[in-house]
């Protein structure tokens, strides 16, 4: 496990705590960086409202995956995975963290992708691998 972004362990970070990582490449409000300690990929994506609230998740493929995943359908399929990273793992963040997670949540007035989602590609972070592949 790394020390600094704790990948493979951790799949997400939040805007109220998370590692100093490296921009790679950025498309629009969708940003890749990178773990200086381990090489990982991290995928940042800014939130409503007024776009003040990143989340960070580990990006399992390569960075060309990344791209050709922005470039399919307007992008959707990628924020739908970000989404569903988000979901599935912020339960399991440390209590602070989770803490302002749920602070997020209410100031959002419950308009997150935690509490309202329809999504037409990505149920589940799994579903990656439709789009990208092995």
């Amino acid at each position: 496990m790394c020390s600094t972004c704790q990948f493979p362990a951790r799949r997400l970070w939040t805007f109220q705590k998370h590692p100093k990582f490296v921009p790679v490449q950025s498309d629009g409000w969708a940003i890749i960086e990178r773990c200086l300690a381990c090489g990982q990929l991290w995928c940042r994506v800014a939130y409503e409202p007024h776009s003040a609230f990143s989340f960070w998740a580990a990006w399992p493929k390569k960075q060309e995956d990344w791209l050709r995943l922005l470039q399919s359908d307007e992008g959707l399929p990628y924020y739908e995975w970000h989404e569903a990273v988000l979901i599935e793992d912020y339960g399991k963040l440390p209590g602070e963290e989770k803490e302002a997670v749920e602070a997020w949540r209410r100031r959002a007035y419950g308009r997150t992708p935690i509490d309202e989602r329809k999504p037409r590609f990505c149920q589940s972070s799994s579903d990656l691998e439709k789009f990208v592949g092995v």
